[in-house]
């Protein structure tokens, strides 16, 4: 997809795109930093729903502080080696030198790829508790590419400073805060407050204006399942935006068309 190999910055084939323009260049650039804003978002939205699953078998409901619990036990049960934190796992983890490749098990593509087959969305699909585990480690590539690469994720991130506002900029804020807790904590606080809490938050700012979307009921402290959600990307996206373009005749196979042209040089 034309998106992934924008944000690789090379096709699935290593292939490196050829941005002879400084200006074009910047703009890759703030579409890398859209785009692991948006992968984080896939990655929380995972563990949402590995969360709203876990709710799902208890009927009566569960305290927050025992729902929290039992996911993070699936998660332990699951993965191959528990890190002591956060850092530990940024130290121990590997990122793919093309984010674009589909055999490398360590790209971000691989990753998004098996998390959206496995997640799912309806009511009756089930995340389990090893699709929770990539997208943990998922969050852990994209900080670790945030620590380690020069993007202008501070630049383009920096001046949104209202609680709206969730982007890989507040996330990785949230977790090098909480970098050197226990990894049990560390994975607690994520599920509690970046995915129960913030659910609630966001549905309660909605309800104020008459939107229930509500996937999780608080009663006399036990939460308790309504809807199922999973991760969906968000827009826009360079593959609908490519097609648009050409549906109104404005590029075609060989790039700008006459009418493509004149566009340009009238704006």
């Amino acid at each position: 997809m034309v998106d992934d190999a924008v944000y690789a910055g090379q096709d699935q084939n290593g292939h490196a795109l050829e941005l002879e323009d400084p200006a074009l260049e910047d703009q890759r650039q703030r579409w890398w930093v859209y785009q692991a804003s948006d992968l984080c978002h896939i990655a929380l939205e995972t563990l949402l729903k590995f969360t709203l699953d876990t709710l799902g078998n208890h009927s009566t409901g569960l305290p927050l502080d025992q729902l929290v619990s039992e996911c993070v036990d699936q998660i332990f049960d699951v993965a191959a080696k528990i890190p002591e934190s956060w850092a530990t796992l940024l130290q121990g983890t590997e990122t793919a030198a093309n984010p674009y490749e589909e055999s490398s098990a360590l790209s971000e593509f691989r990753f998004c790829t098996d998390i959206m087959r496995g997640a799912g969305r309806r009511i009756e699909s089930t995340c389990s508790p090893e699709i929770a585990w990539k997208a943990v480690q998922l969050l852990a590539i994209l900080h670790k590419r945030v620590r380690e690469e020069e993007h202008p994720v501070e630049a383009e991130l920096g001046g949104f400073t209202s609680e709206a506002f969730q982007t890989i900029l507040t996330e990785t804020r949230f977790l090098d805060e909480h970098a050197d807790l226990p990894f049990r904590e560390i994975l607690g606080k994520i599920i509690e407050m970046k995915i129960v809490r913030r659910h609630l938050w966001v549905a309660a700012r909605k309800f104020r204006s008459g939107d229930y979307t509500f996937l999780i009921e608080s009663d006399e402290g036990r939460l308790r399942l309504r809807e199922k959600d999973g991760p969906v990307f968000t827009n826009p996206r360079l593959g609908p935006a490519i097609t648009f373009l050409k549906d109104i005749h404005l590029i075609g196979g060989q790039g700008l068309t006459d009418y493509g042209v004149e566009a340009v040089t009238a704006a």
